[in-house]
């Protein structure tokens, strides 16, 4: 038996094709030789140890010539030895051990994908914030008198004052009208009466998890923040079975092309970079209005296979993109990828509540916000910004809202109270769907607040993580250890991780939270101490304010204050915190555990027309 290559069945490659090492597995075999195992197709070669270092440089796309090159540099034994080098290379290639990028491609459309589902509607939730409803849905009017789209609206009014529910009913029954659009208000009444016919299939024990995620009944806990994400789990359930576009109300139905719009697409790289502007004109009128209808520009791919995104897109990769890819280290682009969200930037108004991320941002993005101290101070209490990626792009789901999603296959819920849902809602869905990709499209959508955050003073406090951000960080640690097939599969294995690790002695679980804060804490600084290090000629007044955070985060990290969660109340701090996160975590995971029979029972009893 051979275990060698037979160069002589090699034929030269001359052109300026792109290569690269698929993805694969190496096992050992004794006497200077390995097997590797391709993931995809199950193929084995046997290789020289050397031959496998040689293939290792060559896991990014790159012409032979650049690969050659790259290998006699990088291995001793081979300098010199290009002809013989590139004659290995070759044989890999007729192989497909090295795959070429439009083989790479087809790779990709070999599995198929189902169309997507139908559009459901536009998904708009509100919750006492009547000012804000109203601007948002005069720009809905003005987007489908330009498009005439004719699309579904429900607004999702998660208000607890009487007069603000009928006063935004008023408002979307004369959006339909003027539109001459379908559009109804969902209230809490409405989704009160809905879960009592969700939950007639659930045990009683079923039906309080279930609970503990959609409902806004006080409970014996303190107050843990406002119920951001009760408010996405009602959208979750009603977009189950179809694809929807998420709104918020304080945001407004204008986009804009990103001002350094790159033509093209990219597989990998920064996402969502951020600039502070002067003024909140600045940043609202920054970039050139997006000519084409835009929400039909995210369902256009929203649901989509991979494959379809990189032969019939706009922003298909030229092949030149395709350069430093390397298919090995990129475990979501696989046969059967769909794009399971969609996502563009935003402009105007700061989409957090906190202030402290503004100090660390490169120096070209806070030169507008630095220019004066007038600015500067306006800016740290309401920050302009335009953030958005020039070029699209699919990447894993960001920590960000989706702009559009796909409900064919189970969606994950997130806790009912405080920040940082978001972050959340994505890792869930990047756990639940390893082959699942997002759109992000180079546009920003306006975001107008009805009035100031209230930042408080962030340059006295140290960083903290969220609840939702802890969690985040649970499953980012356990994420590779889930290998269940389906989405309900592996939300129930997340649940089971959560459950185990809310399980874990207190004094343990103290210890865990603690190095959060503290990588927190850490994370701060080092963020900071580069944004000096690289603005040498920074304005005094934020170089001040930069210091003062180092200081304190620095101090926290030597002397640490008592343990606490951002958005929780103060009191709750020490062994009362640790004990409050525990007992979260647990309820959580029940009712994630819960969660993909409620789906189901959602796509089988839709909300009543």
């Amino acid at each position: 038996m051979s275990y060698g290559l037979n160069w002589s069945t090699t034929a030269a490659i001359t052109d300026r094709r792109l290569f690269a090492t698929v993805q694969g597995a190496v096992l050992p075999l004794g006497n200077d030789e390995a097997l590797f195992q391709e993931t995809v197709s199950g193929r084995g070669h046997v290789m020289t140890l050397q031959v496998l270092q040689a293939l290792d440089l060559c896991r990014s796309f790159q012409t032979l010539d650049r690969h050659v090159g790259v290998i006699c540099q990088q291995i001793e034994a081979l300098r010199g030895q290009q002809t013989a080098v590139r004659k290995v290379l070759e044989s890999l290639a007729n192989r497909e051990v090295l795959i070429e990028a439009d083989a790479f491609v087809k790779q990709l459309a070999s599995q198929p994908v189902p169309d997507p589902a139908p559009l459901g509607a536009v998904i708009i939730r509100t919750c006492n914030r009547p000012v804000s409803l109203q601007h948002c849905l005069a720009s809905a009017l003005v987007y489908e008198q330009r498009w005439k789209a004719r699309r579904r609206y429900w607004v999702v009014d998660d208000s607890d004052d009487s007069r603000v529910v009928a006063s935004n009913a008023e408002r979307v029954r004369h959006f339909s009208e003027a539109s001459d659009c379908e559009a109804r208000t969902i209230t809490r009444a409405d989704l009160d009466v809905w879960f009592g016919r969700l939950s007639k299939g659930l045990t009683s024990s079923q039906q309080e998890f279930a609970d503990h995620l959609l409902s806004r009944a006080p409970d014996s806990a303190p107050n843990l923040g406002a119920h951001y994400g009760r408010s996405m789990n009602w959208m979750t359930l009603l977009t189950a079975g179809s694809r929807a576009i998420w709104v918020d109300d304080d945001q407004l139905f204008d986009y804009r092309w990103h001002p350094q719009r790159v033509e093209g697409f990219q597989l990998e790289g920064a996402l969502n970079a951020e600039r502070v502007l002067a003024s909140l004109g600045d940043a609202t009128s920054t970039g050139r209005v997006v000519d084409e209808d835009p929400l039909e520009l995210h369902l256009r791919w929203c649901g989509r296979s991979l494959a379809d995104v990189l032969t019939v897109s706009p922003w298909a990769p030229k092949p030149e993109q395709w350069v430093g890819l390397a298919p090995s280290l990129t475990p979501t682009l696989q046969p059967g990828s769909r794009i399971v969200s969609t996502l563009h930037g935003h402009r105007g108004d700061s989409v957090t509540g906190q202030s402290d991320w503004i100090m660390s941002l490169p120096r070209d993005a806070r030169a507008g916000w630095c220019g004066s101290r007038d600015s500067y101070l306006a800016g740290l209490q309401r920050p302009e910004v335009w953030q958005g990626s020039a070029r699209a792009g699919l990447h894993p789901p960001a920590a960000i809202t989706p702009s559009s999603v796909d409900g064919r296959a189970v969606l994950p819920a997130v806790p009912r109270r405080g920040r940082g849902e978001d972050a959340l809602f994505a890792a869930l869905t990047a756990l639940m769907n390893p082959n699942g990709l997002q759109f992000e499209l180079p546009m920003a959508i306006e975001h107008r607040r009805e009035s100031n955050a209230d930042r408080g003073d962030f340059k006295v406090r140290p960083a903290r993580a969220e609840f939702a951000s802890a969690v985040t960080d649970v499953l980012h640690e356990r994420m590779g250890m889930v290998q269940a097939g389906t989405p309900q599969q592996r939300l129930r294995s997340a649940a089971d991780l959560l459950q185990d690790f809310a399980a874990m002695p207190s004094e343990q679980c103290a210890r865990w939270l603690q190095n959060l804060t503290a990588s927190r804490r850490a994370g701060s600084v080092q963020r900071l101490q580069a944004a000096i290090a690289e603005d040498k000629h920074a304005a005094v007044y934020w170089l001040a304010d930069a210091r003062s955070l180092i200081e304190v985060n620095a101090k926290a990290l030597v002397d640490p204050p008592e343990l606490s969660l951002a958005g929780w109340p103060e009191q709750v701090s020490g062994r009362a915190c640790v004990d409050l996160f525990q007992a979260e975590l647990r309820d959580y995971a029940a009712a994630l555990h819960v969660w993909p029979t409620l789906f189901e029972m959602a796509l089988s009893k839709p909300l009543p027309t």
